[in-house]
């Protein structure tokens, strides 16, 4: 139980570790949704919350969810729907709802490249060509992932199942200000 909350802890901070500017400038919103609620910084020492904090804060609400698969929601959610789910409501992302397909999204990173915010993908059996499990990296060797024995909990890449399954990993191009970038500007 002591190292469930170790854990939460650990992905309470990861936006802190992937490092950012003590202020950034308010977002331009593309569509015509309203800004999110926000507090002004009663000092230049408190930051707005950045991509990687909204990404981590959605990744929080379906810590414990069950898995389910083809959901996407934190009733029951699986792998690529935690992702579709997480980015879309974060960052207004639409991602499609395959392994397959969220490892053709974005560019290859190098697995001692990963950041916050990246797809990390596996292969639960080895002679597999296409990965068929997905996670994202939250920092210190931490991702979170839709388990099918454990619903959506924080794992180690150190894990040997996971170092053995390891397929890649992708980032998605994020804007500066934490909107998608467009597709020609990639």
């Amino acid at each position: 139980m002591q190292f469930r909350w170790i854990r939460l802890a650990l992905l309470a901070a990861a936006p802190c570790i992937a490092g950012c500017a003590a202020l950034q400038p308010e977002p331009r919103f593309a569509r015509s949704e309203p800004p999110p609620e926000r507090t002004v910084p009663s000092s230049p020492s408190k930051r707005l919350p950045t991509w990687q904090t909204r990404l981590a804060l959605e990744l929080r609400r379906y810590l414990g969810s069950p898995y389910v698969w083809g959901g996407t929601s934190p009733a029951g959610v699986d792998c690529s729907g935690l992702v579709v789910a997480v980015y879309g409501a974060a960052l207004g992302l639409e991602l499609p709802h395959s392994v397959a397909e969220l490892y053709r999204v974005g560019k290859p990173v190098e697995r001692h490249e990963l950041k916050v915010g990246d797809l990390v993908f596996f292969r639960s059996r080895p002679a597999s060509r296409e990965p068929d499990h997905v996670g994202v990296y939250v920092g210190r060797g931490l991702f979170v992932h839709a388990s099918p024995s454990e619903g959506v909990t924080v794992s180690e890449l150190s894990r040997r199942s996971f170092q053995d399954g390891w397929a890649g990993a992708r980032r998605l191009s994020i804007a500066p200000e934490g909107l998608p970038v467009p597709e020609g500007d990639r």
